[in-house]
This record gives structure tokens, C-alpha cells and sequence, in this order.
């Protein structure tokens, strides 16, 4: 017989000779076993060659892109930078404006202390009209009644003005504006112009019901309508959120009024 390989089962190869059918069948499977384990480990081994590319690729990839586009990233985070120490300063100032502004309104506090209501009023119009902060609103209704009590109505009721035309200004303060300012005019203005001015504030929704209607009434009066003004002074004294004073003083008018028939 011609000398072949003879595998043993040991994973060895050795030369030998086949004596028989099955030594023969045993030496084909032996290879058949050892190529198909060599096939395997190469393709293991191909696999990792190949996984270890493509990373390399993705390496390459990420290291182009990021060479691309680095400059832009760089610029990006600047500006995140600056904006963030931009908002940050400008959140100090603004604290720094809300101080000084606190600084002044509680002077003037002091000059009305001490009786100096002309220190007091200067000091009010230093607050700057960009302020939209509470001090803002508080400055121009006492600078309002400062000139109200000096006999300054006409400037008093420009402040007044002011406040209700000013587009920032919420509808709590427009509205008590619109009060204090017919409370001084009741005297002075027309009656329909006044009746016209609170009428909005004479509805059951509103904060200032009580003191609108108690305006109506004293503006009939003046008409010289005083079985309507009585009806008016008659819904204060029933309304269940009207202060004890709005009661008390709508009692008087009514006890007034009616000991003048």
C-alpha cells in the first residue's frame, strides 16, 4: 500500500500505511476534522482582521469629522459661554437696579417721616420710568397723592393718567387709579364723565364694586338725584365683601339724604 497520512484522534498526523477499509475511512475523517478547525480559526481569525478595520475606518472617520468640523463646535460653545455670563450679569444688574430703586422709595419714606414732602417728590422722580418693578407702581400712586395733598390735583391727576394708560401696567392698578383719581374729581369734572370713567367697576366680579358704586352714588348727588343716589348708598350697605367703613359711611349718606327730604 502507498504510504498515507494516518491521523490519530490526539489531534496528530503521522505517516503509516492503511491496511484496511477502515483504517482508510478513519485517517478521512481525522483530516476532514482538522480542516474543518483549521477553516474555523481562519475565520475567526479573518473576523477580528476584520472588526479591528472597521474600527480603524470609524477611527478615521470620527478624526476627519471631527477636523471638519471642530472650529464650529469650538464656536458653539463660546457662545453658550457668553450668553450664560451675559444672563448672569445682567441678572446682578438688574438685582443692583432693584436695590437702588428700593434705596430711594424707602428715602422718600423717610422725607414723609420727617414732614419734607418736596425732598420726598424728588426723590420719587428719580425712580426711572424703565423700572417695571412694584417700586415703580407704589412711587407714582404716593407721588399722586402727595401732589393731591399740596393742591397739585391737575399734576396729580397726570400721574393718575399715566398709570391708566400705561400698556404695562396690570388692570389691579389701572383700575385703582381710575378710583382715587374719580374720588379727587367728584368735586371738579363732569358727572357723566366720571359716571363713564367707573361704570366698568360697578359689576359684581369686580374688586373695586363697593367703592365704583359708592362714586355713582356721590355723582347722583351731585345731579341732585338723591332718590337714585339712596338706591346706590343701598347696595353698599347689602354687599357681603364691602368693607365696614364702605357700610358705615353708606348708612350716613343714606341717613343724610333722606333727612334732607
Amino acid at each position: 500500500m502507498t504510504p498515507l497520512l494516518n491521523y490519530n484522534f490526539n489531534s496528530t498526523i503521522t505517516v503509516g500505511k492503511i491496511n484496511d477499509n477502515k483504517t482508510f475511512a478513519t485517517v478521512c475523517v481525522g483530516v476532514l476534522k482538522q480542516s474543518i478547525f483549521y477553516v474555523q480559526n481562519r475565520r475567526y481569525v479573518v473576523s477580528d482582521l476584520m472588526n479591528e478595520i472597521k474600527q480603524e475606518l470609524k477611527e478615521e472617520k470620527y478624526a476627519a469629522l471631527w477636523k471638519k468640523y471642530q472650529n464650529h463646535i469650538y464656536s458653539v460653545i463660546l457662545a453658550v459661554l457668553v450668553v450664560t455670563a451675559g444672563v448672569s450679569f445682567w441678572n446682578r444688574y438688574q438685582e443692583g437696579r432693584r436695590q437702588e430703586v428700593a434705596a430711594t422709595y424707602f428715602n422718600a419714606l423717610q422725607a414723609l417721616e420727617h414732614k419734607d414732602q418736596k425732598i420726598a417728590l424728588n426723590l420719587l422722580d428719580e425712580i426711572p420710568a424703565q423700572n417695571r418693578g412694584g417700586y415703580k407702581d407704589l412711587s407714582r400712586f404716593l407721588a399722586a397723592a402727595l401732589l393731591q395733598e399740596q393742591g397739585k390735583e391737575d399734576a396729580a391727576r397726570d400721574v393718575y393718567q399715566n398709570i391708566i394708560d400705561d400698556t404695562g401696567m396690570g388692570d389691579t392698578y389701572k383700575n385703582m387709579a381710575i378710583i382715587r383719581m374719580a374720588y379727587m374729581d367728584i368735586e371738579n369734572q363732569k358727572p357723566e364723565d366720571l359716571l363713564k370713567l367707573v361704570q366698568p367697576l360697578v359689576k359684581k366680579d369686580s374688586a373695586w364694586e363697593a367703592s365704583a358704586v359708592e362714586i355713582v352714588g356721590l355723582l347722583k348727588v351731585q345731579q341732585d338725584k338723591k332718590d337714585e343716589a339712596i338706591k346706590e348708598f343701598e347696595k353698599i350697605d347689602g354687599m357681603e365683601k364691602a368693607s365696614k367703613y364702605a357700610k358705615f359711611r353708606a348708612k350716613a349718606m343714606i341717613k343724610s339724604l333722606k333727612g334732607n327730604d
